[in-house]
């Protein structure tokens, strides 16, 4: 089984999209950034989001911080616009959500206050027994 967990940023607003037999996705662009021997190196990944619906994805905006999990396609080898040789990582996405941390510490610190405070105000659901499902 292959599965990918990403936790970034989005690049760019998610585009909808059509398959060559007409089906429709969205798709976007993550960055992940990591730290190695001292340098920050960021890896982009190219998501597509199979049924998912716009109330959800109008939320997706460029710069959101998510948590992706996803099956990772096989790489391949592209030419950039510069000559150089770069590798395409496409990931398709099983569940995407918000990060609750955003790697800024202000920001942070207001969205924990906030998720807190969510938190603080949920109340007990009832179960309606007649529900479908």
């Amino acid at each position: 089984m292959n599965i990918i967990n990403i936790i970034g940023r989005v690049g760019q607003e998610p585009k909808l999209l059509n398959t060559q037999s007409g089906n429709k996705f969205y798709s976007l662009n993550v960055v992940s950034n990591s730290k190695k021997n001292g340098e920050e190196k960021s890896t982009w990944y190219n998501c597509s989001l199979f049924n998912y619906s716009e109330k959800f994805i109008q939320y997706v905006k460029k710069g959101s911080a998510v948590i992706i999990t996803g099956t990772l396609q096989t790489p391949y080898i592209y030419e950039a616009r510069d000559g150089s040789n770069k590798v395409s990582l496409d990931v398709i996405v099983n569940s995407i959500n918000f990060s609750p941390f955003s790697g800024k510490k202000e920001e942070e610190e207001e969205e924990r206050q906030v998720i807190q405070e969510g938190q603080a105000k949920q109340e007990a659901v009832q179960i309606d027994e007649d529900l479908p499902f």
